[in-house]
């Protein structure tokens, strides 16, 4: 009797422990239905919500950081682009300015020598590029340049044709080291016999009681009494009875662009 009535209530037991479970059971499928309440999803999103934060934030920072190289790289483009403007600019006012002091040279060499043709040409080499001080020009035999024609500049004479081509000719500058010419002196016409030294210089000696002063212009006889040079220095020594007269061309020669070669008197 003992063993049957225990086996009854263990029976008793488990089942109310089965009714139990159920009813529970039912009740958190009862909740979630009616609240939509997923524990297990509120607990992942507790505990991810920090790391998104953090993963936000991240983000943004690189964003900004990807913003900041893009402005950047596009300010240098920027100022390339400006600076190739100033530059071309620049080349434009360079050529403008060139062509402008070229023009008003043009227009003051042809009003000179109204009674002689003079043909005007370019300088095509000049001393800093031709030995023996000496200009290339390009105009020769087919414009009527002719072998010793006279070469100026501005109205200053500064040598002559010594070799001809068909389309230029060589000029020997008369300040060829060497060269000697017959030149006359300031306002009392001193006659002096002058020596080239090179790039527009000369030398000249005359007696020393002979008044010369700076600045007196030197002029070829022979050539219409045009000017050759300005006296720049004058050299005194006690023991010598003649002074060292040293004139130079006005025309700086390693800038010059433009000569005229006298073709000879308008017929």
């Amino acid at each position: 009797m003992i063993y049957l009535l225990k086996t009854k209530r263990q029976k008793d037991s488990g089942n109310r422990t089965l009714l139990v479970v159920g009813v529970g059971a039912l009740l958190v499928l009862l909740v979630v239905r009616l609240f939509g309440f997923n524990p297990i999803s509120r607990m992942l999103v507790f505990m991810g919500a920090p790391l998104w934060g953090v993963s936000q934030s991240v983000s943004e920072k690189f964003a900004s950081l990807v913003s900041l190289v893009h402005t950047k790289e596009s300010l240098i483009e920027n100022q390339k682009a400006l600076q190739s403007r100033i530059d071309a600019s620049y080349q434009d006012a360079l050529q403008l300015s060139v062509l402008r002091d070229e023009n008003a040279s043009l227009k003051e060499m042809l009003g000179r020598a109204p009674f002689k043709r003079a043909l005007l040409t370019a300088v095509l080499n000049n001393p800093t590029q031709t030995p023996y001080d000496t200009l290339v020009i390009d105009a020769g035999k087919n414009l009527g340049v002719i072998l010793g024609a006279q070469v100026s500049v501005q109205g200053t004479v500064v040598g002559s044709i010594m070799e001809v081509a068909p389309t230029w000719s060589k000029v020997k500058l008369f300040s060829s080291p060497g060269e000697e010419h017959q030149v006359i002196i300031g306002k009392t016409r001193i006659s002096a016999l002058a020596t080239g030294l090179g790039a527009g210089n000369f030398d000249a000696r005359i007696p020393r009681e002979l008044d010369v002063v700076s600045g007196d212009t030197v002029v070829f006889p022979e050539l219409d009494k045009r000017p050759v040079g300005v006296v720049e220095t004058i050299v005194v020594s006690a023991n010598d009875s003649f002074q060292r007269i040293l004139f130079k061309s006005p025309i700086n020669l390693a800038e010059t662009r433009f000569v005229e070669v006298d073709l000879g008197p308008v017929h």
